[in-house]
């Protein structure tokens, strides 16, 4: 077996510290966030969940505050944690959520790394800003999100993760494990199954076959591991208790689990239905008060949701139609893809009945793909200025920053709905720009005269085109 050479065993030590490093500072956050913050957040739900799962209880109880909404597959979640006592099962999850925003920001950032190092130069112009320049623009667009789920105890970093090892094995054209991962992230939480309809579109057979399953099989193993003393299905419990009486272009909402008007609620129905639905002033609380425009009828608001809704579908279908990544390969097709997945990522997140604050970290994604392309390939002003009202709106909107009436304020308003609006619209035209270049400089390189005796196969065309000015 070869040795490796000085320079790559010094980078593999290299890394290896980094790994131990984090996992140390990991430990230590988590220790001091446990001892620093008594309030539990949302892990209390899951555990909640796993434990009436573990003990033979209904799991989904509809006249229940704060219920357990999320599909079978999470409630064995915190199965593997209820030996533990409350503070070290608190400690576990922080840990958990730390190595995980740690795992997906390496990810993203392998997946932008050829383009920041100039290694996709055949795309781009002399713009060569200094590392640094992408690192702190993307840390302060995007490291709010990232926090937000740690700070909630929340579940988004674990549907972030899976979703995000689909697309990574979607920019490698590895259809059964995209398939597969996406499947996961959709048993974790529903709304990951809009990658389906795009792997339809792209006409995946074997993916969108791999995903099927993944679901069945994930939804079904609580089925296996806790089976129901009614011999009901644990998927058909949670659908007609919750899912069966969300409605197409409404807004989320159960007795106990959700109600309409939740300032809490970005998701695109959450927030038309805020601004279109006027609240009298005795009704007035600290978190509900009135921020409506119009005052429109259920239908009115129905319609409107239905048609920004339908907006957002087409802009998707539009972005990640197979035409766009025709002839790409290598660093650069994974590169797309990472932003052609950060478009389904903010699209799920604008067509989902219930939005919170915490499932936003999913758009660290495509806040990274539009920066890395803009500082490095083309400084389109739109994008530019899609992604600093982003910025005024989601990381300078939180309340630690403005302070909880006016971070309230402008939740009610939907700050992070139109947020997420702005970053989908400039991940679309990066992708629709950047394509439209690669194909360009493609039809320019095949009708330039041949400089040797290679065929003109898109292996050689891309080797070529890394040179081509």
């Amino acid at each position: 077996m070869d040795r490796l050479s000085p320079d790559k065993s010094a980078l593999t030590i290299l890394r290896q510290c980094w790994v131990v490093g984090y996992i140390g500072v990991a430990i230590i956050v988590a220790t001091c966030l446990v001892s620093a913050r008594k309030h539990h957040g949302d892990q209390d739900y899951y555990h909640t969940g796993s434990q009436r799962l573990a003990d033979g209880e209904e799991v989904y109880r509809g006249d229940e505050i704060k219920a357990f909404t999320y599909p079978p597959f999470f409630s064995l979640l915190f199965v593997p944690l209820l030996p533990f006592e409350e503070s070290v099962r608190r400690g576990i999850w922080y840990f958990t959520n730390i190595l995980l925003a740690g795992g997906v920001t390496y990810m993203v950032m392998m997946r932008v790394w050829p383009v920041v190092t100039g290694k996709l130069n055949w795309l781009q112009s002399s713009l060569s800003p200094p590392k640094w320049v992408f690192f702190t623009a993307t840390a302060l667009l995007g490291a709010r999100f990232l926090i937000s789920p740690i700070e909630y105890q929340g579940h988004d970093l674990v549907v972030f993760m899976c979703s995000l090892v689909a697309i990574w094995y979607w920019g490698m054209d590895r259809d059964k494990q995209t398939g597969a991962w996406a499947g996961i992230a959709a048993a974790c939480k529903a709304t990951p199954a809009l990658f389906l309809p795009v792997l339809i579109s792209q006409r995946r057979v074997v993916a969108v076959v791999s995903m099927l399953v993944a679901i069945a099989a994930a939804t079904l193993l609580p089925d296996v591991l806790y089976p129901r003393q009614d011999n009901r299905i644990w998927g058909e419990v949670w659908f007609n208790t919750f899912v069966r009486n969300v409605g197409v272009g409404k807004a989320a909402h159960n007795e106990h689990a959700w109600v309409s008007w939740n300032l809490l609620n970005q998701s695109l129905a959450g927030t038309v239905h805020r601004l279109g639905t006027p609240i009298a002033e005795e009704d007035f609380l600290d978190h509900h008060f009135d921020v409506s425009i119009a005052s429109l009828s259920p239908d009115a608001i129905r319609r409107c949701t239905l048609c920004l809704q339908g907006g957002v579908l087409l802009l998707l279908a539009y972005v990640t139609w197979p035409s766009h990544t025709k002839n790409m390969n290598g660093d650069e097709l994974a590169f797309f893809r990472l932003g052609q997945g950060g478009t389904v990522l903010a699209a799920m997140l604008l067509l989902s009945p219930m939005s919170s604050k915490q499932h936003f970290c999913t758009l660290v994604a495509p806040i990274a793909f539009c920066v890395a392309d803009y500082l490095y390939r083309r400084r389109d002003h739109f994008v530019a200025a899609c992604l600093a009202i982003a910025f005024c709106l989601g990381g300078l909107a939180a309340k630690d920053i403005v302070g909880r009436p006016m971070g309230n304020t402008l939740l009610a308003y939907g700050s992070l709905t139109w947020c997420t609006t702005l970053i989908l619209i400039a991940s679309g035209r990066v992708l629709i720009t950047r394509s439209a270049a690669f194909q360009q400089t493609l039809a320019e390189k095949m009708d330039s005269p041949p400089t040797s005796d290679e065929t003109e196969s898109p292996d050689v065309i891309d080797a070529s085109l890394k040179e081509a000015a």
